[in-house]
């Protein structure tokens, strides 16, 4: 599959419908994508690389959709229904964003080292991982009152980073099994990460008071955000594409991360796999851009409290947040002090650990143009994200091929997914969704993928084992 979660679901799509086959064809274009997503995979004498580092995108969402929030107003206008929106949300809520704004891999098995491989790559990617409560926004939009009696729980957890990413990949290949590695090398960008986001509020059933349980601690900053430590001041620079590519090459802030692979042929029939990717940081130093620490804590009573006057969350700040690349932190300053005890810190390193993907993997050989696949994995970032798939594919033609599956991914539990192949002469063109549908109907999905690549390979005139099954 080609990667869930930030490339996970996404990518496992190119990890398991694109796998070997006994057709020397099928498995050379295949296997080149398949490649991104498991280390140990196994090419055909030869190499390729990316001609077109087209971008892609995963994104998911358990809480409401587009149209619950966005009404028709008549005339081609529309209006925000923020109320709807509300009363669609579960309990607690997850968003999850993956992107490639660029993705270029280079691979090589040349026929002299018949049982190493060899990978290079880079690119510029992000993810965003955010938990909230709908108590949360029925607090913000409504106000305590009309909760009075009740507990209400505070979350909000947002986490998101931009970065760079250098590859270095090795494949020792074997018989029936193959085992790699790869070291990935990150220049973290932009960047947030929330550490801590527990609270509780509580308001009396005479509306005298409030209970404010609040422990929250959050960082933010990168090499495009400068602070003014003197008036308390964050302003984020506009670098545009060539910032962002030359901060990304040189690797300013420097992380690390590691992918591991192994497959196995159990028969000539089936194939096993198992991957462990991203295990490793972005960081992101005070001495290359600006940072920020929030702390906020609170345990206390107060007396005769409106939250929605209080913070005036629908005027001001908000316009003064969405209107200016400036945010001035005063005004929210002004509103936190009456309620909790915080401290604002600048210029202090931090390190955001990447969402972990994990998955274990099956392929099972219909026939020589024809196999079925099932996997199951997890992306692990501050909660658990759960991705399962069962598909078939199959090669049409020599140059097409074509798959369908139906996956589990995104905490959304119905997906159908599709998957095409086409191969003139060395080149691949490869068109991948986790679910159809959503193309069409994006009003209404919760959860999206769609990839575009472009490959080139070049397959040496060596003889392989083939199997022709029957």
């Amino acid at each position: 599959m080609v990667k869930g979660v930030q490339f996970f679901s996404g990518l496992l799509l190119g990890c398991l419908i694109v796998g070997q086959e006994a057709v020397p064809r099928f498995t050379t274009l295949r296997s080149f994508l398949m490649i991104q997503d498991q280390p140990a995979e196994r090419l055909p004498y030869g190499w390729g690389l990316t001609v077109l580092p087209l971008p892609w995108i995963n994104f998911g969402h358990t809480g409401f959709v587009y149209r619950d929030l966005i009404k028709p107003a008549g005339n081609d206008s529309f209006e925000l229904d923020v109320p709807n929106a509300i009363s669609q949300m579960r309990a607690t809520n997850y968003l999850l964003l993956d992107f490639y704004l660029l993705d270029f891999w280079a691979v090589v098995r040349p026929r002299v080292l018949g049982s190493h491989q060899f990978t290079i790559g880079f690119g510029i990617r992000g993810w965003s991982r955010v938990k909230y409560s709908r108590d949360l926004w029925e607090l913000l939009w409504f106000g305590n009152y009309p909760y009075a009696g009740s507990s209400k729980e505070l979350l909000l957890q947002p986490s998101a980073v931009l970065f760079g990413e250098w590859r270095v990949g090795y494949t020792l290949i074997r018989d029936r099994w193959s085992v790699g590695a790869r070291v990935k090398l990150t220049s973290g960008l932009v960047g947030v990460w929330t550490s801590k986001a527990k609270g509780t509020l509580y308001t009396s059933p005479d509306f005298d008071s409030i209970y404010l349980m609040l422990d929250y601690e959050a960082y933010a900053g990168g090499q495009f955000v400068n602070v003014n430590t003197v008036d308390s001041t964050v302003k984020f620079l506009q670098p545009g594409i060539g910032g962002i590519l030359g901060n990304s090459l040189l690797l300013r802030n420097l992380g690390l991360a590691l992918d591991l692979g192994a497959t196995y042929d159990l028969n000539d029939r089936i194939t096993l796999s198992l991957a462990i990717l991203d295990l490793g940081w972005v960081s992101f130093k005070s001495k290359n851009g600006g940072t920020v620490r929030l702390l906020a804590t609170s345990d206390d009573s107060y007396k005769g409290v409106n939250l929605k006057e209080l913070l005036n969350l629908d005027t001001t700040l908000v316009q003064t947040i969405s209107q200016a690349d400036t945010i001035t932190l005063s005004p929210l300053e002004d509103s936190l002090k009456k309620l909790v005890d915080y401290s604002v810190t600048f210029n202090e390193d931090f390190k955001v650990f990447m969402p972990v993907r994990i998955y274990a993997a099956g392929r099972y050989k219909l026939n020589n143009v024809t196999e079925a696949w099932f996997s199951a994995g997890v992306s692990i970032f501050q909660g658990v994200y759960p991705v399962v798939s069962l598909g078939i594919a199959r090669g049409i033609t020599e140059w097409f091929k074509a798959g369908l599956y139906l996956s589990y991914k995104n905490r959304h539990p119905f997906n159908v997914g599709a998957y095409v192949l086409l191969s003139p002469g060395p080149v691949e063109i490869v068109l991948v969704s986790d679910n159809v549908p959503a193309l069409f109907t994006y009003r209404y999905a919760r959860s999206f993928h769609f990839r575009v690549a472009v490959n080139l390979y070049f397959e040496k005139e060596v003889k392989e084992r083939e199997v022709r099954l029957e």
